[in-house]
């Protein structure tokens, strides 16, 4: 998956089969991703449990840190590791 985060608050990216794009909450070390709407491709197998699994975290909210390039998002089930692609 990825994770595109924009200063004007948007977020943006790729689940594991369809793209997201949402409002960015951040509150203290909360990172919650609100009125979350994707496409709609089919996403079956593995894939699909991806998919389900990087959903939940991005708009169930989650604990994140920051360390050098990298953002850690740990939600209830599940954690997800985006690095700076720079």
């Amino acid at each position: 998956s990825t994770l595109d985060l924009s200063t004007a608050g948007k977020a943006t990216g790729r689940l594991a089969c369809n793209v997201f794009f949402g409002t960015l909450k951040i509150e203290k070390s909360n990172l919650k991703i609100e009125k979350m709407g994707s496409t709609r491709k089919m996403c079956a197998g593995q894939a699909g449990s991806i998919e389900n699994a990087v959903s939940a975290v991005l708009r169930n909210g989650s604990k994140f840190t920051v360390k050098g390039g990298t953002l850690l998002l740990k939600g209830k089930k599940y954690s997800l590791r985006y690095t700076d692609k720079k």
